[in-house]
């Protein structure tokens, strides 16, 4: 019966370990010192980094029985460095939508994100679009729909929780009714939208797409964005924070309302951005530079890094859900390596990639 690793080598096998006493013993010891400490260093490697979780912009979509859709954003998974999100489009329409996300994991690494339609034109339209302002809930996890009539959404609990309708018919006897205002007003802390049409993003290779933008100049009515390079789709790790969009941070929503004829029709939503420090990240960025780039999603996902594989709407209709609540603060990946989740972790992954390099040491 052949004894383990360390049970054969002892403190001497340590010693190797810490740099001591390499000539007093045996090679089989100093093979073995090697391969753990080798483990160890990958196990430590793998488990740093998974823990910076990318900043994710947490996307719920709810429908009224009379079609009236309801798009809640939420910033998400903000323990990458990012203390806050900054939308910069926006998007509904009932012909499909889709989004895609290029992620970089290094100083001046090309960061990518857009949410919007393919055809500009299929857009829901401008002034049937409210929203309200920035909200700050008494409880960012709590999230209810009820869908009689025009439907209403209730964000927190209790006495305080916030109440939003898309007509004020649907919120009588409501609490905290939020106002709606329109896509050209600009208070609570979002600027006007314009129309952004004709989006061209690094990572949705030859797809153009259509969105609300945000703080642009913009002619017409209803407005469009005077210069669609303005808006930010392509940005880099540690870029200064985008002039255009707005920002939620962690505890923050905002709630759009999509309005006329839409019963029995499919609705789908998008949205994106980019996670922002407002001190020194991880990654070395200075405060108010980007981190992370992100999409409306259906929940905290984990981002694979890098990707730019485009992720297109179905166009088909949403089902009413309350979805999966979100932490408060955000959810980690996964664990620190410094908390004890962390480091079982850590010994576990050195046990297994210790035992995979001795069997393929040659005999």
């Amino acid at each position: 019966m052949h004894a383990t690793g360390l049970e054969y080598c002892g403190e001497n096998a340590l010693a190797v370990q810490r740099g001591e006493y390499a000539g007093m013993v045996s090679t089989t010891c100093k093979r073995w010192a090697l391969d753990t400490t080798r483990a160890i260093a990958l196990a430590v490697t793998v488990v740093a980094s998974g823990a910076v979780a990318e900043a994710q912009l947490d996307q719920r979509l709810f429908r009224a029985a009379d079609g009236t859709a309801y798009q809640v954003l939420r910033a998400g998974g903000l323990d990458s460095g990012a203390e806050k999100m900054r939308v910069t489009t926006v998007a509904g329409s009932a012909a499909g939508v889709g989004s895609c996300l290029m992620t970089g994991t290094a100083s001046g690494d090309p960061l990518s994100a857009v949410g919007g339609t393919q055809v500009a034109q299929t857009l829901h339209p401008y002034a049937t679009v409210g929203r309200t302002a920035v909200l700050v809930p008494n409880d960012i996890v709590q999230l209810s729909f009820d869908s009689t009539v025009g439907g209403r959404l209730t964000l927190g609990n209790g006495s305080g929780a916030l109440s939003v309708c898309g007509s004020q018919f649907d919120c009588q006897g409501a609490q905290n009714v939020q106002a709606l205002v329109g896509l050209d007003t600009a208070i609570g802390n979002v600027p006007a939208a314009c129309i952004a049409e004709n989006l061209s993003a690094a990572c949705d290779a030859t797809n153009l797409r259509g969105a609300f933008a945000f703080g642009l100049p913009a002619t017409g009515q209803p407005p469009v964005c005077n210069n669609i390079t303005q808006v930010t789709v392509d940005t880099s790790v540690c870029a200064a924070t985008p002039p255009d969009g707005f920002d939620l941070g962690a505890g923050q929503a905002i709630v759009f309302v999509y309005g006329g004829s839409l019963a029995a029709v499919g609705f789908d939503v998008a949205s994106a951005g980019f996670g922002v420090t407002t001190d020194v990240s991880p990654l070395g960025c200075g405060a108010d530079s980007i981190v992370s780039a992100a999409v409306g999603a259906a929940g905290v996902i984990p981002v694979a890094t890098p990707t730019n594989t485009p992720q297109g709407g179905s166009g088909t209709a949403t089902a009413t859900s309350t979805g999966t609540p979100l932490r408060a603060g955000g959810i980690p990946v996964v664990a620190s390596p410094l908390s004890l989740a962390g480091l079982a972790l850590i010994v576990l992954l050195s046990a297994a990639l210790h035992r995979a390099l001795r069997r393929m040491r040659p005999r």
